[in-house]
């Protein structure tokens, strides 16, 4: 879904972030940032339209430390797109409005059952 919303000029920056986490490691054992970005670079994501934020194991600090990584690359933010799995859209934007409440925050998730 980063991809589409890249190349539909929608996602001019993307900051993937997160490290493992016991869900994770065995299919992304360098770390979910790491594999979300390499899977975005496959599917013509330039490399510098893509930060990297790979540290972060809450939702918290994935908040805070995407600010630092955005703030370090001099990149002004009043909107963001919150790309995640449907069922943690509520925690990321109550996180978001909470650490980040100067930016507008919209959410996006692709459909998926419960299997």
């Amino acid at each position: 879904m980063t991809a589409e919303l890249y190349h539909q000029g929608m996602a001019p920056v993307i900051v993937f972030t997160g490290s493992t986490s016991p869900a994770t490691r065995a299919r992304m054992p360098r770390g979910e940032a790491v594999h979300y970005r390499e899977r975005a670079l496959q599917l013509g994501v330039p490399d510098s339209a893509v930060l990297l934020e790979p540290r972060a194991t809450t939702t918290a600090e994935n908040t805070e430390f995407t600010k630092a990584v955005l703030v370090e690359a001099g990149i002004t933010v009043s909107s963001v797109l919150l790309v995640s799995k449907p069922y943690e859209e509520r925690r990321s934007y109550a996180m978001m409005r909470k650490l980040w409440a100067e930016v507008e925050v919209a959410c996006a998730s692709t459909p998926m059952g419960l299997e």
